[in-house]
């Protein structure tokens, strides 16, 4: 409503949990990643940003991406249309998970082992703030935004909801798993 803010747009990353899954929906180049022990970190959400959708696309590398000039065009924003395409994700939880949702100050900020160094410690409250202060350090050129959870009790076994794609990370082997139990 305001003339002056035309045009303008925003990114929206926003986690729901439901029994024993974490529904995803994403706009633009923030995002969620999901730390599990023994399998690291991984970035849940695809970036709708020009650079993103060139790396997909084979045009330039990551390693060219991260110094690219165009990194925060974004292709999709809340704001700009009456509608907007949201991408839908599903992870299954698993106990002892973490879920980061983040601005782009954040993610481009610090790198993906940092974010899983800070946040694999037991307090996340100090992680997340550790995470924000790593963003800062670095140059702190944008807006930073971390929000965390952590999955404290083992999450029910639910079916997942229909609509969105299913996220399926790289499972933990078993002696892994027999390990856990005498955590």
């Amino acid at each position: 409503t305001n003339p002056e803010y035309s045009g303008m747009g925003t990114t929206v990353s926003a986690v729901l949990i439901i029994g024993g899954w974490a529904y995803i929906a994403q706009v633009g180049d923030s995002r969620v990643y999901l730390l599990r022990e023994h399998s690291g970190i991984h970035q849940i959400t695809e970036d709708h940003s020009l650079v993103a959708e060139q790396v997909r696309n084979g045009v330039i590398s990551e390693a060219e991406a991260e110094n690219s000039s165009f990194k925060n065009l974004i292709t999709r924003a809340v704001g700009i249309k009456a509608d907007v395409d949201v991408d839908l994700f599903a992870v299954r939880l698993e106990q002892g998970d973490t879920l980061l949702i983040c601005s782009d100050g954040l993610s481009n900020m610090v790198p993906n082992a940092d974010i899983a160094e800070s946040l694999s410690d037991g307090d996340l409250k100090a992680g997340t703030r550790k995470v924000v202060e790593l963003a800062l350090e670095n140059g702190g050129t944008d807006n930073v935004t971390a929000v965390t959870i952590r999955v404290v009790d083992v999450p029910p076994r639910t079916p997942m909801q229909p609509g969105a794609r299913e996220i399926v990370l790289p499972s933990t082997s078993l002696w892994q798993r027999i390990l856990n139990w005498f955590r």
